[in-house]
This record gives C-alpha cells, structure tokens and sequence, in this order.
C-alpha cells in the first residue's frame, strides 16, 4: 500500500527537484551559449542541442538524486521497505 509522502518529504523532494532544474537551466545556457560564440552554430540549432542534452540530464540526475523511481510501477518498492 502506498503512503505517501509526509510534508517534511514533500519538501525535500522538491528542494532536490528544484537544485536539478536550476543545474540544468545554467547548463541550457552555458551549451547555448558554448555553441552559438565558440562552435559558430546557429543560435536555433543550439538551442535544439542543449534542449536534449539537458532533458537527459534532468532525467538522470532526478533519477539520481530520488525523485523519480524505476521499479516497474511496484508502489511498495517507492517507499523503501
């Protein structure tokens, strides 16, 4: 049976989700900007490359950091017991 979350873990997931999107929003921008002054791509194609890069590394890194759960959708695996 899944319990869910108290507040204090409702939280703290959310500061992990939070710490992960802002790496990822600098890193959006330092790719874009790496690609489009130093690379000489254009500026739309950049942005369509940093896009992946950093959608993959938002994934990894909720994976990571344990946001987001791979169990096969088992919810008695989610809390850890």
């Amino acid at each position: 049976m899944h319990r869910g979350l108290n507040f204090k873990q409702f939280v703290v997931k959310g500061i992990k989700f939070g710490i992960v999107g802002a790496i990822g929003t600098f890193l959006n921008l330092g790719i874009l900007f790496a690609l489009t002054e130093y690379v000489h791509v254009y500026y739309i194609y950049s942005e369509v490359v940093a896009i992946v890069i950093v959608f993959g590394f938002n994934y990894i890194g909720n994976i990571l950091v344990g946001n987001i759960k791979i169990d096969g959708g088992n919810s008695e695996k989610m809390q850890g017991s």
